[in-house]
């Protein structure tokens, strides 16, 4: 599980898994019904909303899983996110 913090992470870890699909860009454009152009454009945006990646990941054959919890549940010291080990150097 990781801790979503923006679309660019968002886009990073699509194009990680198409990769390890087997897949690029151009044939997640194919297989998604755009012109690899289009798709390109799309992830040089900014943000992609979690519907359209959603969408493209489904024509590629790949899930995208969404689990929302409790921001006191999971952002404890140590929890293994990058950004939210303790800071306290108190005695140190």
């Amino acid at each position: 599980m990781i801790r979503y913090n923006d679309g660019k992470q968002l886009k990073k870890l699509f194009r990680e898994a198409l990769k390890a699909s087997g897949l690029n860009m151009t044939e997640a454009a194919r297989l998604s019904g755009l012109i690899p152009q289009t798709l390109n454009n799309r992830f040089s945006r900014k943000d992609i909303s979690i519907t359209e990646i959603n969408r493209i990941a489904k024509a590629c054959g790949l899930c995208i899983y969404i689990d929302i919890v409790p921001a006191a549940d999971h952002n404890k010291p140590g929890d293994g996110i990058p950004g939210n080990q303790p800071t306290d150097t108190v005695g140190k």
